[in-house]
């Protein structure tokens, strides 16, 4: 498995509201999976707000693509955890890549999580959610560009313990 170089962004603090709200779309998503409970009205809510209608359906095919696309266990944090997996930075710049029109490269980032045609169908559908974040006006900026934008020397406040 290929990490993010060291500077790269850790804090979900650190991520600008389209990225924090894709991370906690999926992350939600995630809980509801562990805790066999509904969160689509969460979902509704949410990305309604944000004038994205259709994220929930998005986000409900995007994440089913990668539980039965998967290559080996995927590493999705608690809504609440202040730290990003290396998983969730793939994921998140994935999404930013076909934003941008890169697919063959979100394709080639996924390699690590899911398996060739896994990867094939989460790319397509990633394209689609980037899409409905446009025209909303949601731009995602990357991991790798905020990292050039973050000062050398940042405090980062700790998380309290237990509160994963």
């Amino acid at each position: 498995m290929t990490n993010f170089p060291a500077g790269t962004v850790d804090r979900v603090s650190e991520l600008p509201f389209a990225e924090q709200l894709m991370l906690w779309a999926i992350r939600l998503w995630v809980r509801g999976r562990r805790q066999g409970v509904c969160v689509d009205s969460q979902l509704v809510q949410g990305l309604s707000r944000a004038r994205i209608p259709a994220g929930p359906l998005l986000i409900e095919q995007l994440m089913m693509a990668i539980v039965h696309g998967h290559r080996r266990q995927v590493e999705i944090h608690c809504t609440c955890y202040g730290n990003l997996s290396q998983d969730e930075k793939r994921l998140l710049e994935a999404l930013t890549l076909s934003q941008r029109g890169e697919r063959g490269v979100a394709e080639e980032l996924l390699g690590d999580l899911l398996e060739g045609q896994g990867r094939v169908r989460v790319a397509a559908i990633m394209i689609q959610l980037s899409q409905r974040l446009g025209e909303a006006g949601l731009e995602l900026v990357g991991l790798e560009t905020l990292s050039l934008r973050l000062p050398r020397n940042r405090y980062v406040m700790p998380v309290a313990a237990g509160l994963h």
